[in-house]
Formats: C-alpha cells, structure tokens, sequence
C-alpha cells in the first residue's frame, strides 16, 4: 500500500484513532477482523490489530530526515534499516509522538553500492521496520523530509 510517498509493507489500510493525531497501522479489513473466531475465544480479533511485521518504506535524497511515530498501546522497538543493512533501533514509548531524527551516514558513501545491490532490499531504500514479537505495537506514524515540507504527516507534535 502506497500513502503520501511512503510503501506500507504488510498493511491492508490507514485507520484513524479516537482521541490520537494518527493513523494506524491495519493488516487486515475490518469485516475479516471482525468476523473471526467464535464468541468464546476472539483472540483471533485482538491479534489481528496488532502491527507486527510492518514496515514503512521509502527513498528520499534529503541528507537527514525526521519521521515520527506511535506505539499506541505498549512499548515497542522500531529498526530503522538502510537498504538490508541496520541503522539503529529505537523504542517507542507508549502513547508518545517520538519524533526521530536520521541523518545520512558518512560511512554509507564508502559502501560500493555494486557490491551490496544484490540483497534482498536496493540499498537506497529506507526501511522502518516495527516490532515483531512485542504485543500492543500498534503504529502511528509520518515521516518528514528536509526537502518535504511541514510536520509529520501522520503524529502532529
């Protein structure tokens, strides 16, 4: 899915949050959410909320960048990656706009790009990749270019 310039990997849709200046993170429709499970046992629902293994990607010039996100219900780490390789982790606290700043690493111009545009992501792509195994890492977020403009797009601050 493809929102304001940034691919959402594994999110079905952006869904708008009761009392929060955000988006949130859906995998799944809200009619197949809604409808799993048997009246005793809707664990099923619950787990479909949550935003494990989501990314949000995107390729931008801009030297630095901000972007900006929510862990609605509980902690939970954010990876930022450059291409397939680790630029930091960061944790999100809960029901807090954190706004991260990313600066573009001197030591990434010394990487022959030749030698690493074989893996599994081109090496320009900037990935923000959210928790997979922390429950509650239901995600607000919006990324902010130095060339884009305005606040985040998606957690007002």
């Amino acid at each position: 899915m493809v929102e304001q310039g940034l691919e959402f990997h594994n999110v079905d849709h952006l869904e708008q949050v009761p009392g929060m200046n955000g988006l949130l993170l859906e995998r799944f429709p809200a009619h197949l959410r809604e409808n799993l499970g048997i009246p005793e046992n809707k664990n099923g629902r619950f787990q479909m909320r949550r935003s494990h293994g989501c990314e949000i990607r995107f390729v931008t010039n801009a030297p630095y960048f901000d972007f900006c996100v929510t862990a609605v219900e509980t902690n939970v780490t954010a990876m930022v990656y450059y291409g397939d390789m680790a630029y930091s982790q960061y944790t999100l606290e809960a029901r807090v706009c954190t706004r991260i700043h990313v600066t573009y690493p001197e030591m990434y111009r010394q990487v022959d790009t030749e030698l690493i545009s074989r893996g599994r992501f081109a090496p320009y792509i900037w990935r923000i990749q959210l928790d997979f195994k922390v429950p509650g890492s239901e995600i607000l977020g919006g990324v902010r270019t130095v060339d884009g403009g305005g606040g985040c797009s998606f957690c007002q601050r």
